[in-house]
């Protein structure tokens, strides 16, 4: 039987880890059932950041309608996909960087913990989150022998270092963009609030699809995302997103493959804090997987250079939201 449990933080040590597929728990408290169903009996109960093995997923009860995927947690029980962003453990070969030009990097095992310095024993900073992305500038050796990355954070003032071989630098060529042959009138997006559904055109040809969540109505307030046509305005494949307690109070470094289309930070982006596409749960952003946003953000106009943190304009492709 096989089970597995992160500790505090992704350690070097932890390299044999299986590669996966594994689920990162994303509640403060997750239970397990002997069936796919939440009417099931209760096995065991799982912590926020344990990983565990995943041997399948698959359909489970009826309810909740809007997302009926169950992983099936290797000689444990059933675990709602909600609970869980699915992720691998995939560490890499480390580069020898010098003080150079950022590179995009995206975190490739369930999660590494960064510090003001290139030691576990200085201040804390962030953890990392599998499929998060980020700009890497150079990599520095301990008296370990150890590399890590030091890390660009256009939002505040300080680099800052992780483990190097949780990174995968993200090659040139995977960042192509899909369909450049097209005029950029020939793109568009449709955003569908009630069915909580993207869909992006290529003439009238539909070319992609999958589910989302959009903006919600909170406690302190309602963060619905805005209806109309909008142009995709920024894009960035990496943004430190945050907001003070007062609006919603996050704070959440490498939010992948951003599109926003509006200045009033509403976007298009992946997530790695919920799993749970096909109800509105957003600050008024559209939610995607970060494959899915990825896809977009390689489709939509314009293209971002592989070396550029960022890319403004006023007519990129149109994003239709309605209900």
């Amino acid at each position: 039987m096989l089970a597995l449990g992160l500790p505090l933080h992704w350690r070097r040590s932890q390299l044999e880890l299986p590669e996966g597929p594994l689920a990162r728990i994303l509640e403060p408290v997750a239970d397990v059932y002997d069936r796919p169903s939440f009417d099931a009996e209760k096995l065991e109960s799982y912590q926020f950041d344990e990983v565990l093995p995943i041997e399948m997923a698959m359909l489970g009860d009826k309810v909740p309608e809007h997302n009926r995927v169950w992983y099936y947690i290797m000689g444990r029980g059933f675990l709602h996909s909600s609970y869980a962003q699915p992720v691998f453990n995939r560490p890499n070969v480390p580069l020898d960087m010098t003080d150079e030009a950022a590179r995009l990097a995206e975190v490739s095992v369930p999660f590494t913990d960064a510090y003001r310095y290139p030691s576990p024993s200085s201040d804390f900073c962030y953890r990392l989150y599998y499929a998060t992305t980020h700009w890497i500038k150079a990599s520095i050796q301990d008296n370990q022998g150890n590399l890590w990355y030091r890390i660009k954070d256009p939002r505040i003032s300080y680099d800052y270092y992780a483990p190097a071989e949780a990174f995968r630098p993200i090659p040139e060529e995977e960042l192509a963009p899909i369909s450049s042959e097209l005029l950029p009138s020939e793109k568009r997006i449709e955003v569908d609030i009630e069915r909580q559904w993207i869909k992006c055109f290529e003439g009238d040809s539909l070319c992609f699809m999958t589910k989302v969540s959009t903006g919600t109505v909170f406690d302190i307030g309602d963060f619905s995302t805005p209806r109309g046509t909008f142009p995709t305005r920024i894009k960035r494949a990496s943004r430190h997103m945050w907001v003070s307690p007062a609006a919603g109070g996050y704070n959440l470094p490498g939010v992948p493959w951003v599109n926003y289309f509006n200045l009033h930070g509403d976007a298009l982006h992946g997530v790695y804090w919920h799993n749970d596409y096909g109800t509105p749960r957003s600050h008024g952003c559209v939610n995607l997987t970060p494959q899915a946003a990825k896809w977009i953000f390689r489709w939509t106009n314009p293209f971002v250079p592989a070396d550029i943190m960022e890319v403004w304009v006023d007519d990129g492709t149109s994003i239709r939201v309605h209900s």
